[in-house]
Protein backbone atom coordinates (compact mmCIF):
# COMPACT_ATOMS: atom_id res chain seq x y z
CA UNK A 1 0.00 0.00 0.00
CA UNK A 2 1.47 3.32 -1.04
CA UNK A 3 1.27 6.42 1.08
CA UNK A 4 -1.01 8.08 -1.52
CA UNK A 5 -3.49 5.24 -1.22
CA UNK A 6 -3.55 5.66 2.55
CA UNK A 7 -3.65 9.51 2.64
CA UNK A 8 -6.52 10.03 0.19
CA UNK A 9 -9.11 8.09 2.26
CA UNK A 10 -7.87 9.82 5.44
CA UNK A 11 -8.36 13.25 3.84
CA UNK A 12 -11.91 12.28 2.88
CA UNK A 13 -12.67 11.02 6.41
CA UNK A 14 -11.17 14.17 7.95
CA UNK A 15 -13.15 16.41 5.58
CA UNK A 16 -16.39 14.56 6.37
CA UNK A 17 -15.77 14.77 10.12
CA UNK A 18 -14.97 18.50 9.89
CA UNK A 19 -18.02 19.22 7.74
CA UNK A 20 -20.22 17.15 10.03
CA UNK A 21 -19.02 18.95 13.15
CA UNK A 22 -19.40 22.34 11.47
CA UNK A 23 -22.85 21.47 10.14
CA UNK A 24 -23.93 20.19 13.55
CA UNK A 25 -22.64 23.40 15.17
CA UNK A 26 -24.58 25.55 12.70
CA UNK A 27 -27.78 23.55 13.23
CA UNK A 28 -27.56 23.60 17.03
CA UNK A 29 -26.64 27.30 17.06
CA UNK A 30 -29.58 28.09 14.80
CA UNK A 31 -31.89 26.17 17.13
CA UNK A 32 -30.52 28.11 20.08
CA UNK A 33 -31.24 31.40 18.27
CA UNK A 34 -34.72 30.36 17.13
CA UNK A 35 -37.77 32.38 18.08
CA UNK A 36 -39.12 31.71 21.56
CA UNK A 37 -42.68 31.95 22.79
CA UNK A 38 -43.23 32.95 26.41
CA UNK A 39 -46.38 33.62 28.40
CA UNK A 40 -46.10 36.41 30.93
CA UNK A 41 -48.66 36.89 33.72
CA UNK A 42 -50.38 40.27 33.64
CA UNK A 43 -48.99 41.12 37.08
CA UNK A 44 -45.44 40.98 35.68
CA UNK A 45 -46.10 43.29 32.71
CA UNK A 46 -45.47 47.03 32.89
CA UNK A 47 -47.05 48.81 29.91
CA UNK A 48 -44.80 51.67 28.78
CA UNK A 49 -47.03 52.74 25.90
CA UNK A 50 -49.28 51.20 23.26
CA UNK A 51 -46.49 49.20 21.60
CA UNK A 52 -43.85 48.74 24.31
CA UNK A 53 -43.90 46.69 27.50
CA UNK A 54 -41.37 45.85 30.19
CA UNK A 55 -41.08 42.46 31.86
CA UNK A 56 -38.64 42.23 34.75
CA UNK A 57 -36.38 44.95 33.39
CA UNK A 58 -36.44 43.70 29.79
CA UNK A 59 -38.19 45.95 27.27
CA UNK A 60 -40.16 44.45 24.38
CA UNK A 61 -41.20 46.40 21.29
CA UNK A 62 -44.42 44.77 20.11
CA UNK A 63 -44.23 44.51 16.34
CA UNK A 64 -46.61 44.65 13.40
CA UNK A 65 -48.05 47.98 14.50
CA UNK A 66 -47.13 51.47 15.64
CA UNK A 67 -48.94 53.25 18.47
CA UNK A 68 -48.63 56.99 19.12
CA UNK A 69 -45.79 58.11 21.35
CA UNK A 70 -46.33 59.20 24.93
CA UNK A 71 -42.73 59.84 26.00
CA UNK A 72 -41.70 62.00 23.05
CA UNK A 73 -45.05 62.96 21.58
CA UNK A 74 -44.81 65.73 19.01
CA UNK A 75 -48.23 67.20 19.76
CA UNK A 76 -50.99 67.00 22.34
CA UNK A 77 -53.24 64.85 20.15
CA UNK A 78 -50.47 62.26 19.71
CA UNK A 79 -49.87 62.19 23.46
CA UNK A 80 -53.59 61.77 24.23
CA UNK A 81 -54.03 58.97 21.68
CA UNK A 82 -50.84 57.32 22.93
CA UNK A 83 -52.18 57.35 26.49
CA UNK A 84 -55.42 55.78 25.26
CA UNK A 85 -53.51 53.07 23.34
CA UNK A 86 -51.43 52.27 26.41
CA UNK A 87 -54.53 51.99 28.62
CA UNK A 88 -56.19 49.71 26.07
CA UNK A 89 -53.12 47.45 25.86
CA UNK A 90 -53.09 47.24 29.67
CA UNK A 91 -56.80 46.36 29.62
CA UNK A 92 -56.29 43.60 27.03
CA UNK A 93 -53.49 42.05 29.08
CA UNK A 94 -55.42 42.33 32.36
CA UNK A 95 -58.63 40.87 30.89
CA UNK A 96 -56.62 37.93 29.51
CA UNK A 97 -54.58 37.47 32.68
CA UNK A 98 -51.39 37.25 30.61
CA UNK A 99 -49.77 38.08 27.30
CA UNK A 100 -48.09 35.59 25.01
CA UNK A 101 -44.93 36.98 23.42
CA UNK A 102 -43.42 35.45 20.30
CA UNK A 103 -39.94 36.84 20.80
CA UNK A 104 -37.74 37.31 17.74
CA UNK A 105 -33.97 36.88 17.69
CA UNK A 106 -33.12 40.49 16.93
CA UNK A 107 -33.43 43.73 18.85
CA UNK A 108 -34.52 47.15 17.62
CA UNK A 109 -32.42 50.31 17.41
CA UNK A 110 -33.10 51.06 21.08
CA UNK A 111 -31.94 47.65 22.32
CA UNK A 112 -35.45 46.38 22.97
CA UNK A 113 -36.31 42.78 22.16
CA UNK A 114 -38.97 42.54 19.49
CA UNK A 115 -42.02 40.34 19.77
CA UNK A 116 -45.53 39.74 18.53
CA UNK A 117 -48.02 40.02 21.40
CA UNK A 118 -51.14 37.89 21.70
CA UNK A 119 -54.04 37.54 24.10
CA UNK A 120 -57.08 35.25 23.83
CA UNK A 121 -58.87 37.89 21.74
CA UNK A 122 -56.01 37.84 19.18
CA UNK A 123 -52.94 39.77 18.16
CA UNK A 124 -52.81 42.93 20.31
CA UNK A 125 -51.53 44.98 17.38
CA UNK A 126 -54.44 44.01 15.16
CA UNK A 127 -56.87 44.78 17.98
CA UNK A 128 -55.38 48.26 18.52
CA UNK A 129 -55.36 48.89 14.76
CA UNK A 130 -59.03 47.86 14.48
CA UNK A 131 -59.85 50.36 17.25
CA UNK A 132 -57.90 53.19 15.52
CA UNK A 133 -55.35 53.28 18.35
CA UNK A 134 -52.45 52.13 16.15
CA UNK A 135 -51.37 51.70 12.53
CA UNK A 136 -49.79 48.76 10.69
CA UNK A 137 -45.99 49.04 10.86
CA UNK A 138 -43.12 46.70 10.00
CA UNK A 139 -40.10 48.97 10.55
CA UNK A 140 -38.87 51.71 8.27
CA UNK A 141 -40.32 55.19 8.03
CA UNK A 142 -43.53 55.96 9.88
CA UNK A 143 -46.30 58.41 9.14
CA UNK A 144 -46.54 61.23 11.67
CA UNK A 145 -49.33 61.21 14.21
CA UNK A 146 -49.56 65.01 14.35
CA UNK A 147 -51.31 67.13 11.75
CA UNK A 148 -49.13 69.37 9.57
CA UNK A 149 -48.14 72.60 11.29
CA UNK A 150 -49.60 74.79 8.53
CA UNK A 151 -53.11 73.64 9.49
CA UNK A 152 -52.64 75.09 12.97
CA UNK A 153 -51.12 78.26 11.54
CA UNK A 154 -54.31 78.90 9.58
CA UNK A 155 -56.51 78.01 12.54
CA UNK A 156 -57.91 74.86 10.96
CA UNK A 157 -57.08 72.75 14.01
CA UNK A 158 -57.05 73.52 17.68
CA UNK A 159 -54.86 71.33 19.84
Amino acid sequence: MTSDTFIAPMVVVFAMATFGATFYGVVTTRKALADATITVPASQVYVIDGDTIDVGGTSYRLIGFDAPETYRAKCQSEYALGQQAGRRLRQLIDENGSIELEVKRRVDDYGRKIAFGRVDAGNVGLILISEDLARPYYFGSRAPWCPPAFLNFYGVLNQ
